[in-house]
């Protein structure tokens, strides 16, 4: 029988999310960003939980003490990253209709040309979308 450690629920969270994608990418679909983004938040979550489960099982007071204001020093600096990586990271995806269908609008990339790319998908509910890109626009800023 599994440990009730929360770090086993969110291995076990993670192969079933990771499985459904590879499931997804045969039928040639893709969940929405925001189910990774909240995936991801919910897996570390659990993993922190799942330490700190550990770390409240040793004995000795005065070392646990320690280990634990160590842990929390760990994730803030985490945190501080963290921030950065979700800034300078996020692309919004955006529902749209194009050419009288429902897609997402996502913006890949800014390139050094003043150009912005935008890349249509086909919208499918609030958690997929097509992984196939149907349409590509590209706006110039003069």
């Amino acid at each position: 029988m599994l440990k009730k450690n929360f770090c086993t629920y969110a291995v076990i969270y993670a192969i079933c999310v990771i499985t459904l994608k590879i499931i997804l990418n045969l039928f040639n679909l893709e969940f929405m960003t925001w189910i990774y983004y909240a995936s991801a938040a919910y897996v570390f979550l659990m993993i922190v939980i799942g330490i700190f489960q550990l770390l409240l099982q040793i004995k000795k007071k005065v070392l646990k003490v320690i280990i634990i204001i160590i842990f929390l020093i760990i994730l803030y600096y985490i945190g501080i990253f963290g921030k950065f990586i979700f800034v300078f990271g996020y692309r919004p995806e955006v529902m749209r209709e194009k050419d009288g269908i429902k897609v997402v609008e996502f913006q890949k990339y800014w390139n050094r040309n003043e150009e912005i790319d935008y890349y249509y998908y086909k919208y499918y509910n609030l958690f997929l979308r097509s992984k196939e890109c149907i349409s590509v626009d590209t706006v110039v800023f003069d």
